[in-house]
């Protein structure tokens, strides 16, 4: 089983919480509005409450002569969808390039030309699984810091001298 059948079944089952879901896409990219992109993206990837399609996408284009789901997202979509402007819509989109998780294509849907983007499932379900576990990390080192902390302020309160009050 691949890891992103594993990664979807664990989504259907309701074992991926959706926030949980968005916190990790922030870990991949590094970014918090490239994340909620990443995130986006995912959803529209994300198989529907019917369980008939792989996928809520329903866009086809051939790419390199094989017919993909692409997501077909203008930044004026983006726009509403997140409250992102252009700029940071591009910004994210080749920053998750980079990672090697999309593919970015122009083509033409409705008669503009439009960004599209191929999704990198099995590539984004290792990622999605190495950040679980490096978050996991994080929040562990994080709970170990404050119960360091608690047990110095502990320590400095005891060490302080007592007043005594004179008895009436």
């Amino acid at each position: 089983m691949n890891n992103w059948t594993i990664f979807k079944d664990r989504f259907v089952l309701g074992e991926e919480r959706w926030r949980d879901i968005r916190r990790i896409c922030v870990e991949i990219t590094g970014d918090f509005i490239s994340g909620q992109v990443l995130a986006s993206i995912l959803y529209w990837n994300l198989p529907g409450k019917s369980t008939e399609h792989e996928s809520k996408l329903r866009s086809k284009k051939m790419i390199d002569g094989v017919e993909t789901d692409i997501l077909a997202k203008s930044h004026t979509q983006m726009f509403l969808e997140l409250g992102i402007n252009r700029w940071q819509y591009r910004k994210s989109l080749d920053l998750i390039k980079a990672r090697g998780i999309i593919t970015t294509h122009i083509k033409r849907f409705n008669g503009h030309g439009t960004t599209s983007s191929v999704f990198n499932k099995e590539l984004f379900a290792s990622q999605y699984f190495e950040a679980v576990q490096s978050y996991q990390t994080k929040v562990d080192e994080y709970k170990e810091s404050l119960k360091k902390e608690r047990e110095s302020r502990a320590s400095r309160l005891n060490s302080l001298p007592t007043l005594a009050y004179p008895a009436n």
